[in-house]
């Protein structure tokens, strides 16, 4: 057997060959290079771990059973071969029936598209597969263009039953791939079909002893870890965990240490079960508990506690039952052990070789059913490890018990092809990073053999080769797509041939194939990075009712690698669950003040023995009263001047107000002249400004403003002179003096005007002038008052001469010679004589002063006599003196 290097795996050039082909040895080793055989990609189907494949009727897989039964994909280079072109990544998505609207999320009985892009077409050979929740392959379609439509229906009932019999769910987590023409994987989505009329969930519970509680003593404490969850499709309604207390114990406490909150008994019922209940486990959530208990004293060493836990929900179907219960194991430590015991072995196993160990020796993994046990046992162990490497050959696999029985049974490894051999590459663990992802340097394994060649799978589905587009010419990768948080497999497999490379076809190198060995490389990403929950410090006003409603800060966390709860998107299909609790919880109404919110978020990860990355934050929530009063001012105020006054005496009422959170308010006016409330209004318009203000911190004030009109309708009051009467002294009348009135009013301004008649002064004319004065106050309130100026005519003035002569003390021929000019002029007057006229009054005026002279009459007599015959010469024009 011949050992190749990884750059002659794929071609075995002899010595002769090498001397025929010299002289092109230059260009050869430019053009041709190794070919590994490659893997791009897992395949979903079931025919890798020794299940059959279900295909559609209108499928073009192959059903030759050696091809389905490999998980890998396998190129041959052809001779002279050109190096691989960079080429668009293939992708596939999911949408309604129409290829149109993206969708991920399908109900029984509807049609799915599927669109397949960057192909390559009809030319790369490819194909879309359609893959249920169990696995098996439903449809298969070759690829015809670029881009491609394919349609699929889902079947309408829960279940359908295969060509072989089996029968699978049709609800839960499906795939549509592009795989190639070897049935590697080349690209992958999801979509999750539920049933509308029944909702389905899978829920799940694991249990195990942690490593302090694998042993107890007896009358001491042990405990056993329990995890369950519900990956969906549907939320699982009245769910409950049913723990049973094991024999020989006594029950402590069940503690639930993650996940939406359950409700647990804390006595064991009458069949000895605890059991939690919780409304509703939404799809993706998880929950851990510990269930604790104490070892009955004087329990036997060597004692099996056996712990089963099962889960359920009362109106939620339910979509697997095999992981609806589980079964833990402790051993009690101390004390005797009686009894009698009887262990019953597996059948004997024959198998082939698939795989080497860390020495490149072939042999098999082998998975055994466990040995039964009845009776009283004690501890019972195996020799070898179940699910481990066997060598070739027969190994005799030894079960016993501490109280003495045992049994045997054998393994047989056969021999398969050409003795091949294959080394992986160290197992890797690294820590993921804030994308939930880890880049790994994996290597690459080697392999010995005739003519090997050696090909890769990830379990996630990744290349870790880049082929051209017909899916040869494959060169590994330098370095290898992210990991992701978990444990991903490598599957190494080394493929011996009878005849070296290169091969003409994909069939050509299979026909040609004499053995395999394969093993697995595992890659650990651990998930250390808690969630962040972003929530902060948040101040809000408090509504009509003084409240206010507590946020859900529940949807502030994030986290690199789970999901949150509700996120039913395709990526999340499977992940790990975000589940946060909050204290106080949303929606709760609180009143004014500050309060401690106490967040606590857990990733579901598996760090921490499976309890997950904890993060926990406290915020404040504080509510403000920032609203201000309701503030209802008094009516509007309008009234008249209290009589005399300018002002009047107003009560103007109080304004009332609300609060939404005060229920006394303060209430205040200020008057907008700055007097009390209570003082008098004076005339005019006097604001109210009415302020409202409550008790808040800093307070919150809310105003309205009410008027006071004070109006003046009092009338101003005015008294006018007594009614003048004058002797005319000019031919334009006479001069009339007096005192002008003034009004007066109860308010200031009142202003007085004279409205008719002559300003006291002036030569009012021969008859009676009335003369009016008006006084109007600011308010356009008015009075008036009026008096009269009469000038006497000529002739009146005479005839009053001739009474006045008439009524003296004269006698005789003194008075008669007076009156006798007097009548003589009133006569030439009368007919328009006016000189005659004024010279009887001048013949007069000369009469009266000789009286005076001669003391007949008194001065103050004679001279008034004179004065009128004066005015009324003056007055006739006789003489041209001033109007006096």
């Amino acid at each position: 057997m011949t050992t190749k290097s990884a750059l002659s795996q794929h071609f075995s050039i002899s010595q002769a060959s090498l001397l025929r082909i010299g002289i092109f040895i230059a260009f050869a080793a430019l053009v041709i290079f190794p070919l590994f055989t490659v893997s791009s990609a897992s395949f979903y189907q079931r025919a890798s771990a020794g299940k059959p494949v279900d295909l559609a009727a209108n499928s073009v897989l192959s059903t030759n059973a050696s091809r389905l039964s490999f998980d890998s994909a396998r190129s041959a280079i052809a001779p002279f071969a050109l190096m691989p072109q960079a080429t668009p990544t293939p992708s596939i998505a999911t949408f309604e029936s129409t290829c149109v609207t993206p969708d991920s999320e399908f109900n029984l009985g509807q049609e799915v598209c599927a669109t397949a892009t960057n192909t390559g077409g009809s030319a790369a050979n490819r194909r879309i597969s359609w893959v249920d929740p169990s696995g098996f392959i439903r449809q298969v379609t070759p690829i015809a263009a670029d881009p491609e439509d394919d349609h699929f229906t889902i079947p309408t009932t829960p279940t359908s039953t295969l060509s072989n019999g089996q029968v699978v769910n049709n609800i839960g987590n499906w795939r549509v791939n592009i795989i190639s023409s070897r049935s590697s994987l080349v690209a992958s989505t999801g979509f999750v079909v539920k049933d509308p009329a029944n909702a389905t969930a899978d829920l799940s519970v694991t249990k195990r002893a942690p490593s302090n509680s694998e042993q107890v003593a007896a009358g001491s404490n042990g405990s056993f870890d329990i995890f369950v969850q519900n990956s969906g499709p549907d939320d699982a309604a009245t769910v409950t965990l049913t723990d049973h207390v094991p024999n020989n114990t006594t029950f402590v406490a069940m503690i639930q240490t993650s996940g939406p909150g359950f409700t647990c008994t804390t006595v064991p019922d009458g069949l000895g079960n605890i059991t939690c209940t919780i409304d509703t486990l939404a799809t993706g959530a998880s929950a851990t508990f510990d269930f604790v208990y104490t070892v009955n004293t004087g329990t036997a060493a060597g004692t099996l506690i056996i712990n089963t836990a099962s889960i359920a929900s009362a109106t939620t179907n339910e979509l697997n039952n095999a992981d609806n219960s589980a079964t833990a194991t402790a051993s009690v430590a101390s004390g005797g052990n009686t009894g009698t015991c009887t262990l019953t072995c597996p059948d004997d196993i024959v198998t082939a070789a698939n795989t080497t160990d860390g020495n490149n020796n072939p042999g098999a993994v082998v998975h055994f059913t466990p040995t039964s046990s009845e009776g009283t046992c004690g501890t019972v162990t195996t020799d070898h490890c179940n699910d481990c490497f066997f060598p070739l050959g027969t190994t005799v696999v030894t079960t016993s018990a501490t109280t003495g029985d045992s049994c045997s049974f054998t393994v047989t490894v056969t021999e398969t092809g050409s003795n091949v051999t294959i080394s992986c590459p160290a197992n890797q663990t690294a820590d993921a990073d804030s994308t939930c992802t880890a880049t790994v340097t994996v290597g690459t394994a080697t392999g010995t053999g005739d003519n090997v060649t050696i090909s890769a799978v990830r379990s996630d589905g990744k290349p870790m080769y880049d082929c051209d587009v017909n899916g040869t010419n494959c060169t590994r990768r330098s370095t290898d797509d992210p990991f992701s948080a978990g444990v991903t497999t490598i599957t190494w497999t080394a493929y011996s041939h009878d005849t070296p490379g290169p091969y003409q076809s994909v069939a050509d190198e299979e026909s040609h194939r004499t053995g395999s060995a394969s093993c697995t490389q595992t890659v650990t990403v651990n998930d250390v990075t808690p969630p962040l929950i972003t929530a902060v410090d948040q101040t809000v006003s408090a509504d009509a009712n003084c409240q206010a409603a507590v946020p859900d800060y529940t949807n502030s966390v994030t986290d690199n690698c789970s999901c949150a709860a509700s996120d039913n998107s395709q990526d999340c299909i499977g992940q790990h669950r975000i589940t946060v609790t909050q204290d106080v919880p949303a929606g709760t109404l609180l009143g004014p003040g500050a309060y401690p919110i106490h967040l606590t978020a857990n990733d579901g990860s598996s760090n921490n023995g499976g309890a997950g990355n904890t993060t926990t934050k406290d915020i404040t929530f504080t509510v403000k009263d920032t609203t201000p009063p309701t503030i209802q001012c008094p009516a509007n105020i309008t009234t008249s001047t209290d009589p005399g006054l300018c002002s009047a005496v107003v009560n103007p009422g109080t304004a009332t107000a609300t609060d939404n959170c005060d229920t006394n308010p303060t209430v205040a006016g200020t008057r907008s002249d700055g007097q009390p409330l209570n003082a008098t209004y004076p005339k005019g318009t006097t604001t109210i400004t009415w302020t409202a203000t409550d008790h808040a911190s800093p307070a919150n004030q809310s105003s309205c403003t009410q008027t006071v009109t004070v109006q003046d309708h009092e009338n101003p009051t005015i008294s006018c002179p007594a009614n003048i009467t004058l002797e005319p002294t000019c031919p334009s009348g006479a001069i009339a003096t007096y005192t002008a009135p003034v009004g007066t009013d109860n308010c200031p301004g009142a202003i007085t005007t004279r409205t008719a008649g002559g300003a006291s002064g002036s030569v009012f004319p021969i008859g009676t002038t009335t003369v009016t004065y008006t006084v109007t106050d600011a308010s356009g309130n008015s009075a008036s008052c009026s008096f009269t100026v009469t000038v006497k005519t000529p002739q009146a003035v005479i005839q009053n001469l001739i009474n006045s002569v008439s009524a003296s003390s004269l006698s005789g021929t003194q008075k008669n010679g007076l009156l006798a000019k007097l009548n003589a002029a009133l006569d030439a007057l009368n007919k328009g004589q006016t000189n005659v006229a004024c010279n009887k009054l001048s013949d007069f005026v000369n009469s009266v002063g000789t009286l005076i002279s001669h003391g007949d009459i008194s001065a103050a007599q004679g001279n008034a006599w004179i004065n009128s015959a004066n005015h009324v010469i003056n007055t006739l024009g006789c003489t041209n003196n001033p109007c006096t």
